[in-house]
């Protein structure tokens, strides 16, 4: 969620671009889900409903049929951190790291102080805040399910 203005974050997806592209001030951000209330200072914040984002394993326990939202907070971390644990995140090791947190969410409201640019995908689509919701069953698809 806090992308330096005037980065290009679609077009320049490699890692050492992600990771130049975090501006490494903390951002108050304030986050009501399933009747919780949390103040962080954060680095990053991102919502799945998949296991990965590009390469990224971001949410190893991610359903995209369960229902639920993956939401993983990134309080705040000095960028020489940031950059020495980023492999961590093609593995989903990450989660490891006591500035993670992750929940499973139906719907998450985000204010942040001050505004920051929203990328989902890599496309800046607006600045926060945002809701976000699961929509179980919303768009219908085909998948296989596990069975050999």
């Amino acid at each position: 969620m806090n992308f330096r203005r005037g980065w290009e974050f679609g077009r320049r997806s490699r890692p050492n671009h992600f990771v130049l592209s975090i501006d490494n001030r903390p951002v108050a951000a304030t986050l009501h889900f399933d009747g919780r209330k949390l103040e962080r200072e954060c680095t990053f914040i991102t919502i799945s409903n998949t296991r990965y984002t590009s390469n990224f394993l971001i949410a190893p326990q991610a359903r995209f049929d369960d229902g639920h939202l993956d939401l993983l907070v990134l309080n705040h971390m000095r960028r020489r951190d940031l950059i020495r644990n980023f492999p961590k995140v093609l593995s989903g090791k990450h989660l490891d790291l006591p500035q993670v947190e992750m929940f499973r969410v139906k719907e998450v409201k985000i204010s942040t102080c001050p505004c920051v640019d929203l990328a989902p995908d890599g496309e800046y689509t607006g600045r926060s805040p945002l809701r976000v919701s699961c929509l179980p069953g919303a768009v219908p698809f085909f998948y296989n399910s596990g069975v050999e």
